[in-house]
């Protein structure tokens, strides 16, 4: 791409003013009367290139391709900046924070889009961090080398594979699939023109780079879409002393002084975030090459924010047993003060469960006598009956041995309760798939040993897994009052399958049974395409109308769809082959169904920010809407901030209804999915996505992560996943 912009760039003078994607397409203020074409050196082999240029169209400012050139343009800006482009952002070199104890940096940087929205053509800006290890690969190979000589490669390999590097010469990332411990920087390769060099002496003249150790082995990294466009081959060999690891590997995800210090330094506050927005606008205008040439283009970059109008949803109120009520509104994060000594709604009784530990850890045993006792105390108020626990012990810590004795746990038991001493995932999958996969499922809940050894913590903790245990055996803990009578809300969600070798997706299906909302018919599918994911889904919500005609003796009246996990670009293809797929198979079930199709987005960049003082930001409130100046033209949106959050910006949830046969006003669409932000029971407060979606991204992530199969038919009407 570097190249083919500096052939173009030799002839500047004949092309005029213009901008260039790297690709095809040309942009230019004068217009051409004929195809022109003109010649240029390829420097890497001096290869004679020619170059046509012909007319295609004239740009007016409704287009689309209006937007892709000043998206174009504002990249080329970024570049002009010296932000490096890292993956998919721009990074500023110069803004970078080194957290010295954990050998990291955070480089901080910036990602623009620009929009045409209701309110007319937009810049969206929003801050992004990037962490960078300050060790290269080459420093960890021989941490691991000086552990452990005799498995070094085995080990080195299972550190580092996986895991993506920053090239430090270019600025580029790739992922490591291998490590070549028979190559070193000696080795040759053959470049394009067709001669061979070595990766060392490439590095030295390319780059003016010094390879030190002669002997290191190569790690070999897989090529992305856009760098095989580029014409990089499948497989890219780097040097171990020329690559950073980015991101975070599993055992520094673990370091909660590592997580307290990353969350000081990237959850900014909205007053941050906007200062970072107005610098960067100031960037734009005082640098001359930009300034110069957005002038020439007519193009200009306003100083100050969009004022967008917006409306804050009433507090909502919460049910508890005896039509006890009380309104969740306010600045609180959740409402667990609220409910702590106050009776479930619907409570229910344990009365037989089990533990499954190891009693390798002795240290346990009396731990798991005051965790069970404090789960009966902390319960007892929510009106959940919890009798004895019958210990079953095993003498190690094998995931075989857990295996057996999850596998030999009697019939009888209410819910299993496994004590697992780290986090193994092998183990902890093995123990899912017992339960879940076979012939005689159980309902469990997996805790960490390390987790009840918290004593200060072990009341709050109980409290917790109490109403999680609870809610996999039917209870409901609160409910809130929705108007609409016999409706049924369906989450929909997928996630990539886990399985090595497999090119597969997991979707998980939830819809509503009853009236408050609360009980739902779950179901998971396996999908090699995307064809059947939407013949899929059909059948899923045939299944679920099926299974709610059991529970209620009759069908609903109307079905929201609430989707989740579609980009942008995959609307159109939801609404072509899922949308109506659905709205044929439900009219041939019962014409009078009415159906809205709703796709959520959590994974936006849109930020909005409370003005409190002429410089003075704050989060907007919990249930805030905006359905205006920001939106999307021909469609119908809005975002919704459904949280609260004590650190850092709140991050709304975008929601977009392709297609509504209730005729509802888009005043109730928004006051439902604010609703049903209440009703999520592993969290005792408001989240970012209506529950029904949440419970189908974890029936989704649990299915594709560790049971990767289907589970026992017979737990589909139980919150399990939870």
């Amino acid at each position: 791409m570097k190249m083919r912009r500096s052939m173009i760039d030799e002839h500047r003078e004949q092309l005029g003013i213009y901008e260039y994607d790297g690709a095809s397409d040309l942009m230019m203020i004068k217009s051409l009367d004929d195809e022109i074409s003109f010649e240029s050196t390829r420097k890497t082999d001096n290869a004679n290139i020619r170059i046509d240029v012909k007319f295609q169209s004239i740009i007016t400012l409704k287009m689309p391709e209006m937007f892709r050139f000043l998206n174009i343009q504002f990249r080329n800006n970024l570049k002009s900046l010296g932000y490096k482009l890292i993956g998919r952002n721009f990074f500023d070199p110069d803004s970078r924070t080194l957290l010295n104890t954990h050998k990291l940096e955070i480089w901080r940087g910036i990602m623009t889009a620009i929009n045409e929205y209701d309110g007319g053509p937009l810049l969206m800006t929003e801050t992004r961090h990037r962490v960078v290890r300050v060790e290269t690969v080459y420093d960890i190979l021989r941490k691991i080398y000086a552990r452990d000589a005799e498995t070094f490669q085995e080990n080195a390999r299972r550190e580092l594979v996986g895991n993506i590097v920053l090239t430090k010469y270019i600025h580029r990332t790739y992922k490591i699939e291998d490590i070549d411990f028979e190559q070193n920087p000696l080795n040759h390769f053959q470049r394009r023109e067709g001669d061979t060099i070595s990766y060392k002496d490439y590095y030295k003249e390319q780059y003016n780079i010094t390879i030190k150790d002669e002997r290191q082995p190569l790690i070999i990294c897989a090529t992305n879409a856009r760098q095989s466009r580029a014409g990089l081959s499948s497989k890219v060999y780097l040097v171990p002393e020329l690559c950073f690891l980015t991101g975070l590997t599993d055992s520094l995800k673990s370091d909660q002084r590592l997580r307290v210090d990353l969350i000081a330094a990237t959850r900014l506050a909205p007053t941050q975030r906007v200062e970072n927005h107005l610098q960067f606008c100031e960037k734009l205008r005082t640098n001359v090459d930009i300034v110069t040439k957005m002038t020439d283009w007519n193009v200009n970059v306003d100083d100050h924010l969009v004022h967008v109008p917006a409306r804050v949803l009433n507090g909502e109120e919460i049910v508890l047993s005896n039509d006890f009520k009380f309104t969740f509104d306010g600045g609180d994060a959740d409402f667990l003060k609220f409910i702590r000594d106050k009776k479930m709604k619907t409570p229910v009784s344990i009365s037989k469960w089990a533990i499954i530990m190891s009693s390798k850890d002795t240290a346990l045993n009396h731990i798991v006598d005051q965790f069970a006792a404090t789960l009966r105390y902390v319960c007892e108020p929510f009106g959940v009956h919890i009798g004895r626990p019958d210990v079953r012990m095993i003498n190690d810590e094998r995931t075989a041995s857990f295996a057996s004795i999850c596998s030999r746990v009697p019939d009888g038991y209410q819910i299993v309760v496994a004590i697992l001493p780290n986090s193994n995932s092998q183990r902890y999958n093995t123990i899912k798939q017992i339960f879940y996969c076979t012939n005689r499922p159980f309902v469990s809940q997996v805790i960490l040993a390390n987790t009840l050894k918290k004593s200060h913590m072990l009341q709050s903790i109980c409290t917790k897994v109490g109403i999680q245990m609870a809610c996999k055996l039917g209870a409901e803990p609160w409910v809130l009052n929705i108007p609409p009578q016999n409706l049924m809300v369906i989450g929909y969600d997928l996630h990539l399958a886990m399985t090595p070798g497999v090119d597969q997706f997991v979707t998980g299906f939830v819809c509503s049974l009853n009236q408050t909302l609360t009980k739902y018919y779950s179901h998971a599918s396996f999908h090699a395409n995307d064809e059947q994911i939407s013949i899929n889904f059909v059948r899923s919500i045939e299944e679920g109308l099926r299974k709610y005609f059991e529970f209620n003796k009759r069908l609903p009246n109307q079905i929201v769809i609430y989707r989740d996990g579609v980009s942008e670009g995959q609307l159109q293809h939801v609404y072509d082959y899922e949308v109506k797929r659905i709205e044929a198979r439900v009219r041939e079930i019962n014409p009078k169904i009415q159906i809205t199709f709703i796709i959520v987005k959590k994974r936006i960049s849109t930020k909005f920010y409370l003005q409190v003082g002429s410089h003075q930001f704050n989060n907007p409130a919990r249930g805030t809407i905006v359905d205006n100046t920001v939106t999307c033209k021909d469609q119908y949106d809005f975002y919704l901030v459904s949280q609260s959050v004590r650190q850092g910006t709140v991050a709304p949830t975008k929601y977009n209804v392709i297609f509504d046969t209730t005729h509802w006003t888009a005043n109730h669409q928004q006051l439902l999915a604010y609703k049903l932000t209440h009703l999520y029971y592993n969290w005792p407060g408001t989240i970012r996505v209506p529950a029904p979606c949440q419970y189908a991204h974890k029936l989704a992530y649990l299915t594709a992560t560790s049971l990767h199969r289907g589970f026992n038919h017979s737990l589909s009407t139980s919150l399990f996943y939870l």
